[in-house]
């Protein structure tokens, strides 16, 4: 993956895979069972709309309701 090039998909991949991208090592104990409710957020579905606006822009404003994963899912997106 190319930073700031990502797919969702792409990303998606990697978080499936058995390790970290970011460090080689494996995932913590729990990993699967945090990616699962990461991906019930509603966030979670418009990742590809998220990132092609970000590869868009140089800046970004996202506005939403309280508890749709604004500040905890999309930075981890962005990472990528």
């Amino acid at each position: 993956i190319v930073r700031n090039e990502a797919a969702a998909a792409q990303v998606q991949h990697l978080e499936d895979a058995a390790r970290n991208p970011l460090t080689g090592n494996a995932w913590p104990h729990g990993h699967d069972k945090i990616l699962q409710g990461r991906r019930r957020l509603p966030v979670y579905g418009r990742y590809q709309e998220i990132l092609d606006k970000y590869h868009q822009s140089q800046v970004m404003i996202l506005s939403s309701e309280t508890g749709l994963g604004k500040s905890t899912q999309v930075p981890q997106l962005l990472v990528y």
